[in-house]
């Protein structure tokens, strides 16, 4: 958020692109699956406490970030009919105990 000097106004402000690192997105999104294997991209997007709202993404930078992400081999983008899923493959070793011990995301 930015603070206009003189008016007081807060706008949002979406983070610049080499600000986020794409495994932080992807500590999130485990966060928020609960243990399933895939979860909606809409969901990513717009529900409280998950990726689009906590870092005020677009979706053209999740997308962007989702990517990287397969790119990676954590990840696979699946698109099909309008049902626009991501699927867990492969998690980076320790994230998951990380997460559970609230060491990556404690404000809830």
């Amino acid at each position: 958020m930015k603070k206009l000097e003189k008016e007081r106004i807060y706008r949002n402000t979406e983070p610049q692109k080499n600000m986020l690192n794409s495994l932080i997105v992807l500590a999130v999104i485990l966060d928020q699956t609960k243990g399933n294997t895939r979860i909606n991209i809409n969901d990513l997007l717009r529900k409280p406490c998950n990726v689009g709202k906590v870092f005020n993404l677009d979706i053209i930078e999740l997308t962007g970030h989702l990517y990287q992400l397969e790119k990676l081999g954590h990840i696979k983008v699946v698109r099909t009919a309008g049902l626009d899923v991501i699927k867990i493959i492969n998690e980076p070793l320790g994230i998951r105990s990380l997460l559970q011990q609230n060491c990556i995301l404690e404000s809830r």
